[in-house]
């Protein structure tokens, strides 16, 4: 084996060691959002249920509390998607992402 090939070799070997630890990275992070998007999930699923159990604040129509309920289960909804999706892009590191969408309204 020559020197020139040698050398290949090991720029070679350097580019997927490179690579994989820059694969590895990207999958931790993709799993912190993860996570960090489940929490949230699961902070927003239980306001919603502490709002659908208590009645509501006094001179606050009705309809107001129902609509508070229905924001935090939508973003419940939001965020258990997110969770989902980085879960995915966890699983596969190497596949583009697309960017997070707005939070609903």
């Amino acid at each position: 084996m020559t020197i020139r090939r040698l050398m290949l070799l090991v720029a070679a070997a350097a580019l997927l060691l490179g690579l994989g630890v820059g694969l590895s990275r990207r999958r931790a992070a993709f799993l912190e959002a993860a996570e960090h998007h489940a929490q949230q999930a699961r902070r927003e699923q239980a306001v919603a249920w502490w709002i659908a159990r208590m009645p509501p604040p006094p001179l606050t129509p009705p309809e107001d509390h129902e609509r508070e309920r229905d924001r935090h289960d939508d973003l419940r909804a939001y965020h258990q998607r997110l969770s989902e999706k980085y879960e995915h892009a966890a699983a596969r590191p190497w596949l583009p992402v697309e960017p997070e969408p707005p939070p609903p309204d």
